[in-house]
């Protein structure tokens, strides 16, 4: 949900010559007028979702304050200590009233990575933290706060300075529809909502003062997908631009699905490994950290988090990782390409081959359709050169875009 990242230029966008697309023209009444437009799909689109608008309550997006603390100097930090089989200093525990608070830290760097914060009875997620370092320097701070059923509800990031950057809280409103509010600090509020009985995504753009300057609603419709814009000035509708968009059946999704993107087959994770008979070593409150094994009649290490949560299989060749939403598995295929597969929980898995520089990604999502095509090519100026393909959920290509990242 949380998105921190600066917008690549587009140098060129391009869409496929098999897409029908009916658009009306743009109405538009010059600024000096502003006068009303007359009653159309406008008018219902305002009614129907005027109350997105007065959902908008600058309270609760607050970004959640920073934890502070001496994050370049973990030592200085409180708790339970826990060190690596290697005399390096892993995470710290600290249990205090309901909850207990994990400091995780870079054995390189010896800075802190991530704070977790969990309810020590039930064990979810209250808060997590995490810096992201450029170049071995704080860059930006992320932070999230978990509901009571350990979901997500809210994420902040912060500048180096500790400056808000951007701001979201997804919440229900009172028709029942998934909302997310959001604020982006020095530039807009924004509210967007998907309505599951109309397949229909809206999102409002707003000033500081809740005065709209922009609206947009995409719903698919048995003819097809259906696009409104709306532009404001000073409170009052300038234009509106109505698209509706019919992807014809189309298989070029299916020429994609190549040897090249077999995935890698899923690894089952067994508490049992840590039971296997081989090397082991040990963090320094006592739990396994390490077992050099044999799986299979391959040699293998098993790591562990002092939980005693399996957080990666080492094959050599294939590296295996245990996270929370996903699994991933790398394999080597030479000295410069790496095969990676990921496994989402909802049966969606992606396939990524190449390096930093150059590589392709297949999406498929859990119905088995392709659902996202992406080529990158650097060339010798260090210009990123993206092709991106977008399927609806059916597997039917309807959008190409091209651009380079300067």
């Amino acid at each position: 949900m949380l998105e921190c990242n600066s917008v690549n230029k587009i140098n060129y966008i391009s869409k496929p010559a098999f897409k029908a697309e009916n658009a009306t023209k743009p109405e538009e009444k010059p600024p000096k007028d502003l006068a009303p437009i007359k009653k159309n799909s406008l008018d219902i689109l305002a009614i129907y979702n005027s109350p997105l608008v007065k959902n908008i309550d600058k309270k609760e997006l607050e970004p959640s304050p920073i934890i502070d603390i001496p994050f370049e100097k973990p030592d200085l930090i409180e708790g339970e200590k826990i060190y690596t089989s290697d005399g390096k200093l892993h995470s710290i525990v600290k249990k205090d009233g309901k909850n207990e608070t994990t400091y995780y830290v870079n054995q390189d760097t010896n800075k802190v990575e991530k704070i977790e914060i969990k309810d020590k009875k039930s064990g979810k997620l209250v808060k997590t933290q995490e810096y992201n370092y450029e170049d071995d320097e704080l860059d930006e701070i992320y932070i999230r706060d978990f509901n009571k059923n350990g979901e997500s509800e809210k994420s902040s990031c912060y500048d180096k300075l500790g400056k808000p950057i951007f701001v979201c809280k997804d919440t229900i409103d009172n028709y029942g529809r998934k909302t997310t509010l959001s604020h982006d600090f020095g530039y807009q509020y924004g509210v967007s909502a998907y309505d599951e009985k109309r397949k229909e995504n809206v999102r409002i753009n707003m000033k500081e003062n809740k005065e709209i300057t922009s609206m947009h609603s995409h719903r698919e419709t048995p003819k097809g997908d259906q696009d409104i814009r709306v532009d404001f000035y000073n409170g009052s509708p300038i234009n509106i631009r109505k698209t509706v968009e019919t992807t014809l059946p189309n298989f070029i999704g299916e020429t994609l699905k190549t040897e090249e993107f077999e995935p890698a087959p899923k690894f089952e994770f067994d508490e049992g490994l840590a039971d296997l008979e081989g090397e082991k070593t040990y963090y320094s409150n006592g739990a396994i950290e390490s077992n050099k094994t044999n799986i299979n009649g391959e040699n293998a290490v098993v790591s562990f988090e002092p939980n005693g949560n399996i957080s990666k299989v080492d094959f050599g060749t294939k590296k295996i990782y245990n996270y929370k939403f996903y699994q991933k598995i790398e394999e080597q295929l030479d000295n410069d390409t790496t095969k990676t597969t990921g496994y989402y929980k909802d049966g969606g898995y992606f396939v990524t081959v190449g390096n930093d520089k150059n590589y392709k990604e297949l999406d498929i999502n859990k119905n088995g359709n392709i659902s996202q095509y992406e080529e990158v090519s650097t060339d010798e100026n260090g210009r990123a050169n993206h092709r991106a393909m977008y399927f609806n959920e059916n597997g039917f290509l309807n959008d190409v875009y091209e651009y380079i990242d300067e």
